[in-house]
């Protein structure tokens, strides 16, 4: 799937330093003790992004960002 530029959704701050965790390789627990926020706000963070970039799963997720040039 190619994102073309006028189709790159906007994220939040917040929401791409997430993605860029998560491409990472990081948990949930590991983000939120990295950013000072509680785990389960980054599995909600995690799943908005998913919706917004029309994901199947998180694998997904980050490949579609990385195709886009997202992260």
């Amino acid at each position: 799937m190619k994102l073309l530029n006028a189709a790159i959704p906007h994220l939040t701050v917040r929401q791409l330093q997430i993605l860029n965790l998560a491409a990472l390789g990081k948990s949930a627990k590991e983000i939120a003790i990295e950013i000072a926020i509680t785990p389960r706000t980054v599995e909600c963070h995690i799943e908005r992004i998913r919706l917004i970039l029309r994901a199947r799963n998180q694998p997904h997720m980050i490949t579609i960002a990385m195709l886009g040039s997202i992260i």
